[in-house]
């Protein structure tokens, strides 16, 4: 095969700063309010945060969230109500990235490296499915973008560099730093989240510690 990935996926990818994902996500979000979006991140604790601070802020399109530690019957009902609507954003681990068959998806955002290239290959699959179009988003933060570029390459993924407009960028930190102080319980789960991202990328506990 010429690609390991298929021929109508539109596959791209963007290095930012850390700290600026959360703003990219959401700004993402407003743009793509009519389009069906997975979100994939590292880890459950992060998607649960995500997912409710997110949901405070109202973004104007559906939220869903999927990840390992809620129950089979919870799962499903998720599943089912992303299949069934055609604007949603579906915040999801890699519980999402295999055996699940989710149709007419247009955007696969890969908000957290992947491990390496079959994750990132199983993610992106999610769009593009049965002769249908779909695009991928790929995000890397600097130290990322050298290894897994040349691992992707390796595996004959071709993927291309975009860039963000900052005008077209929208934070919402000053409302989420209110939600924040106003409850402790979520405040707790951003706490949590943090920590499992960092665990999860041991290259970045040296960063922040």
């Amino acid at each position: 095969a010429v690609a390991s990935t298929p021929s109508l996926l539109q596959q791209n990818y963007v290095v930012i700063n850390q700290e600026d994902k959360i703003t990219m996500l959401w700004s993402f979000i407003k743009s793509h309010l009519k389009n069906k979006s997975i979100i994939f991140m590292s880890s459950c604790k992060q998607v649960k945060y995500i997912y409710e601070i997110f949901s405070k802020l109202r973004p104007g399109i559906s939220l869903l969230a999927l990840y390992g530690t809620l129950h089979q019957d919870r799962r499903m009902t998720i599943y089912d109500e992303f299949c069934k609507r055609s604007k949603v954003v579906l915040f999801s681990t890699d519980i999402a990235s295999r055996g699940l068959d989710f149709p007419t998806v247009n955007w696969v955002i890969q908000l957290d490296c992947p491990e390496d290239a079959s994750a990132y290959i199983h993610r992106a699959g999610r769009t593009a499915r049965h002769k249908a179009h779909g695009e991928s988003l790929l995000v890397l933060t600097p130290h990322e973008e050298v290894p897994m570029l040349e691992e992707l390459r390796a595996q004959k993924i071709p993927i291309n560099q975009i860039s963000i407009d900052p005008k077209r960028l929208f934070s919402p930190n000053v409302k989420m730093e209110a939600f924040l102080a106003q409850n402790l319980e979520l405040k707790d789960t951003a706490q949590r989240a943090f920590l499992a991202y960092i665990w999860s990328h041991p290259g970045k506990q040296l960063i922040f510690m």
